[in-house]
């Protein structure tokens, strides 16, 4: 029991301190609880302070890595320039420096009697201007002088367009002294675009007229509009013959597409090797910028060279065609009716119904239905245009030889006949075959007009010999 009493008090002696610490936080947590107005706790000043150092450091940390992501190390720069020095040693160009900047440049010459595929490229310098004329449907290259043309194509950093878009390499070609003459200038830094646009200046400025593929929507457009960014103003556009729409106007009905390597393969005879789709150049000329690839840029600069030797040869088998001169070219019924088309729309009436009446004599042995009566259409167009009626009536009864349910031309023939030869029978008969051919209204008032004038007529109706 005396044990028992000790421990007790022993216990009792230990929890009376404890009893007096415990109660010295609380009267400092009181006090920490109630301060005075407008003055912070100690402690909420220091967890501020670490906060905001720590939102510092992340933030700092931040725009470290940002940096990182937007500019390569010195060691990938230095990389890169060796890369694209040890390219540009491999690229057939050489560093011209001019008063306005350096500029990369390669000449290709070639002898006039030199052939692309079967077409040899004087043919281009013997281009008569009235017909390239007549080719384009523009009077404007009436003065068309094959020896002062610029033949102009351009390979980008984009297909699609839009301003930051430019030419890395540009091919223009010109006949000078009996040669044909190629030069390229060639971009290997953004920053030295003015330099190449200067250079093609000079070039423009000294030709008469301008002839591309497809550059009328593409390659002009987007070289005038460099010109405006680098603030070098644009220069005069002289006449420009845009070769992609002469294409589709005579090829399109037997080529599905007129790319200027099909019109090598299927008109010029010749067969490209090794060359790069259009659609992969941007992405060669990146991996240039970026890696220094050079292989992947040599395909491009030979794709860039053909195109302008393909243009040459181009103007001068369209243009010995149109001018009724020897061509080697291949030349078929669907291609003589397509010139024949073009002739007509350009007012030359005489080529337009030589050119069908070949294409009729070659769809005939070709048994070309389709060909025989788009030629004779143009045929009967053309005489009628040139008052000769007759010959437009057996043209349009040629037409019917081939497809005699044809609307369009039993339409043509019921006008000759009611307003030419006052033959309302015949005139009768045939508008009642060429429904579809206009529209319903003036169909039924044909036929209610001629009907009455057949109706009113003492004359008989005429035997059918002689349609």
């Amino acid at each position: 029991m005396a044990d028992l009493r000790k421990k007790l008090a022993r216990l009792a002696a230990k929890t009376a301190p404890v009893e007096e610490v415990a109660t010295e936080p609380a009267a400092h947590e009181a006090a920490v609880e109630a301060p005075r107005e407008g003055v912070l706790p100690i402690a909420l000043d220091e967890q501020s302070d670490r906060d905001r150092e720590r939102k510092r450091r992340i933030e700092e940390l931040r725009e470290r890595v940002r940096a990182l992501a937007q500019k390569p190390s010195k060691r990938v720069e230095r990389a890169t320039r060796e890369a694209k020095e040890k390219a540009l040693a491999e690229l057939p160009f050489v560093r011209v420096e001019r008063s306005d900047g350096p500029v990369d440049v390669r000449s290709r010459v070639y002898d006039v009697t030199a052939t692309h595929g079967h077409v040899p490229l004087k043919s281009a310098l013997a281009a008569r201007p009235e017909a390239v004329a007549t080719l384009a449907i523009d009077r404007k290259l009436e003065g068309f002088d094959p020896s002062r043309a610029l033949f102009v194509d351009t390979e980008t950093t984009g297909l699609s367009g839009g301003t930051g878009m430019m030419a890395f390499l540009v091919g223009a070609g010109r006949f000078e002294d009996g040669r044909f003459v190629v030069e390229q200038w060639f971009l290997r830094e953004p920053s030295e675009e003015p330099a190449l646009l200067l250079a093609l200046r000079e070039r423009l400025e000294q030709c008469t007229s301008i002839v591309s593929f497809n550059g009328k929507a593409f390659d002009l457009p987007l070289l005038r509009a460099r010109f405006i960014m680098n603030r070098l103003g644009v220069p005069e556009t002289p006449p420009h013959f845009d070769l992609v729409h002469v294409a589709r106007r005579i090829y399109g009905d037997r080529m599905d597409q007129c790319r200027l390597v099909h019109l090598e393969r299927d008109v010029l005879g010749f067969v490209r090797e090794g060359d790069v789709h259009g659609s992969e150049i941007p992405s060669r000329y990146t991996a240039f910028l970026r890696h220094g690839d050079a292989e992947g840029l040599l395909p491009v600069i030979e794709h860039n060279l053909w195109d302008v030797i393909a243009m040459a040869a181009l103007v001068g088998e369209l243009a010995a065609r149109a001018s009724g001169d020897d061509a080697v070219g291949r030349f078929e019924a669907s291609d003589m009716a397509g010139l024949a088309k073009t002739a007509l729309r350009a007012g030359d009436h005489g080529l337009a119904i030589a050119m069908a009446g070949e294409a009729l004599d070659r769809a005939g042995m070709d048994k070309d239905r389709s060909v025989a009566v788009r030629a004779g259409a143009v045929a009967a167009k053309a005489h009628r245009k040139r008052g000769e009626h007759g010959r437009s009536k057996e043209a349009l009864l040629q037409v019917l030889d081939h497809a005699p349910d044809d609307a369009w031309a039993h339409l043509e023939l019921s006008k000759l006949y009611e307003h030419k030869y006052r033959d309302p029978w015949r005139a009768l008969e045939h508008a009642r075959r060429a429904i579809g051919a206009e529209k319903d209204d003036a169909m039924l008032k044909r036929l209610a007009r001629l009907e009455e004038r057949v109706r009113v007529s003492s004359l008989r109706l005429p035997g059918l010999d002689g349609w």
